[in-house]
């Protein structure tokens, strides 16, 4: 994905309008959708798109990795382009078919 860059202006209020690339790219497009900033420890802000309730399950497990990542922040990486072309080898030719069950076994 290509980098996205705009500007806004903030009011006195505290407002400001999501620049139209970024409404796109979150797919806001009513007066109803809801917006989640959140701080990372560099001090940049990351904004993302509130959805409805989703999956308890799958929101207990991101808050998990969310708050191992905070706590261990320090010993986060990038991924480097040999990292993921090690893992890509790792994994060449495996075959997945996401449509097939799991054998009982695996569960």
């Amino acid at each position: 994905m290509d980098t996205l860059e705009a500007e806004s202006t903030v009011t006195s209020r505290g407002q400001t309008t999501v620049p139209a690339p970024f409404r796109k790219l979150l797919n806001v497009t009513d007066d109803a959708s809801k917006l989640h900033w959140r701080t990372l420890h560099d001090g940049s802000v990351v904004v993302s798109k509130l959805e409805g309730p989703g999956d308890p399950l799958i929101t207990e497990f991101l808050n998990f990795i969310e708050a191992d990542a905070r706590q261990n922040f320090a010993s986060l990486r990038p991924v480097t382009p040999e990292w993921l072309s090690g893992l890509q080898k790792l994994v060449k030719g495996v075959k997945i078919d996401l449509n097939v069950p799991l054998n009982p076994d695996d569960e």
